[in-house]
């Protein structure tokens, strides 16, 4: 009975593969990142992400003691910045998030150079999961690849970086405009921010890999992580803040880190599985070509 029922529900799924591309694209992405190992490498992306969102956080917040501005106001680009990142705000404590806050002025130093390692760790982490995914066997040496890494890290870095800027001016202006005028400027800031999210994503996967690829062949899959990942702003921050409560109770001091954690490894599967999906459409595109030659 129960093969009977799984030999049903897998002619459905074919069913509906064969009637909507997009839902065949999505199965398809999902299989190839499977048989890729996508998982694998989604967690030794995110070692580094984990670990380069606190010293980017230092670093943007001390710079923050360095302008002429008074303390609500720097507080509240502050705010806005936590907000911007995904699931940061709702990872973070209270507390830690007051302590961060404290002591943001004089650790832009320190903030910079860690995240200038944990930065170059996950280009270098990303580079090999997309050589793996390309097929791509021969790689650069160590030396080449880091300091390549640091190279497109001063790149996608400082489209990161622009990008939660404009999230964060969205956020920021709203209130104090209000109104229309708050609203379009709202718009505009994340309609820029996701803008931003594409380029990077696309300069990532048409760079990195070893291998040649257009712009063409890669803006499928940034798009769709760009948007993905705004989506991951609203409804990843909803779902850590339920399970705050059961995060401090298993965790208790270190529940941040942890939520931390789930939110490095959800941007690190986001960024893979659209990297998968242009593999995918690509794939496609081919298997199409070769079917009319042949007639």
């Amino acid at each position: 009975m129960a093969s009977r029922l799984v030999a049903q529900a897998k002619l459905r799924v074919e069913r509906t593969r064969v009637r909507w591309p997009w839902f065949d694209i999505a199965v398809s992405t999902v299989k190839r990142f499977s048989d890729d190992d996508g998982g694998f490498y989604a967690a030794g992306l995110s070692y580094y992400v984990f670990f380069s969102m606190f010293p980017l956080l230092l670093f943007a917040t001390s710079l923050l003691g360095y302008l002429t501005l008074d303390e609500s106001t720097q507080t509240r680009i502050f705010e806005a910045g936590v907000k911007a990142v995904p699931l940061l705000e709702d990872a973070l404590s209270p507390d830690g998030f007051k302590a961060i806050e404290a002591n943001r002025q004089g650790l832009a130093l320190t903030g910079f150079v860690l995240a200038l390692y944990a930065g170059s760790g996950a280009v270098v982490a990303l580079e090999h999961a997309l050589n793996v995914f390309h097929g791509v066997t021969q790689e650069p040496n160590f030396l080449k690849k880091r300091l390549r890494s640091l190279l497109l890290l001063a790149v996608l870095g400082a489209g990161a970086i622009l990008s939660v800027v404009a999230t964060s001016v969205a956020g920021f202006v709203t209130d104090p405009l209000g109104g229309i005028g708050g609203i379009i400027a709202a718009i505009g800031g994340y309609a820029l921010g996701v803008a931003l999210s594409v380029a990077i994503f696309a300069t990532a996967f048409r760079i990195l890999p070893a291998t040649s690829t257009s712009w063409r062949e890669v803006v499928p899959g940034a798009v769709a992580g760009a948007l993905v990942f705004e989506v991951l702003k609203v409804v990843g921050g909803v779902l850590m803040t339920r399970g705050a409560e059961g995060r401090d109770a298993t965790f208790g001091l270190f529940a941040a880190a942890a939520g931390l954690l789930v939110a490095s490894y959800l941007v690190s599967q986001i960024i893979l599985l659209a990297a998968e999906m242009n593999r995918v459409l690509a794939e496609r595109k081919i298997t199409r070509e070769s079917s009319s030659g042949s007639r």
